[in-house]
């Protein structure tokens, strides 16, 4: 007993200490590579959602010349113009959202905190898409209006 226990002690007392350093070590390790995980997440979402708004401003332009250009001949035309200038406004309304979310998500992004600002993008882009389905709407519209001349 006397002649083995200082070499156990020897053996235990670092491997001890390792290991509780090891286990210290790994979750700033493992927040790190949460961090940019979620950086990486946020720049994507953030180019997809450009595009997105940018391709949805076109539309927006498009609809509104196509829209200035149609005349309602009867009521039964007239009714369906009308449906198409709602569907515009709400289009308008959708991509006024999209836009406002994507610069709270760029003041994210900007103070680093990336998880929150990568949903903001993320909800800014799915908004976008309530452009699309506006501006189909309006197209249905006012293809029955022209039809309906």
């Amino acid at each position: 007993r006397s002649t083995l226990f200082p070499y156990t002690t020897l053996f235990r007392s670092p491997y001890r200490s390792w290991q509780q350093s090891k286990t210290k070590q790994a979750p700033k390790l493992a927040a790190k590579v949460s961090a940019t995980d979620w950086k990486a997440k946020s720049i994507k979402y953030q180019a997809l959602s450009d595009q997105k708004i940018s391709s949805s401003q076109s539309g927006i332009l498009k609809a509104e010349a196509s829209l200035n250009n149609s005349t309602a001949g009867n009521m039964a035309s007239r009714a369906e113009l009308d449906k198409a200038w709602t569907a515009f406004w709400a289009a308008k309304k959708y991509l006024n959202d999209a836009d406002l979310i994507q610069k709270e998500a760029d003041a994210l992004f900007y103070d680093f905190n990336y998880k929150d600002s990568y949903y903001k993008y993320k909800s800014s882009s799915e908004t976008t898409k309530k452009v699309g389905g506006k501006l189909l709407q309006l197209k249905i519209y006012l293809k029955k209006s022209n039809q309906l001349q």
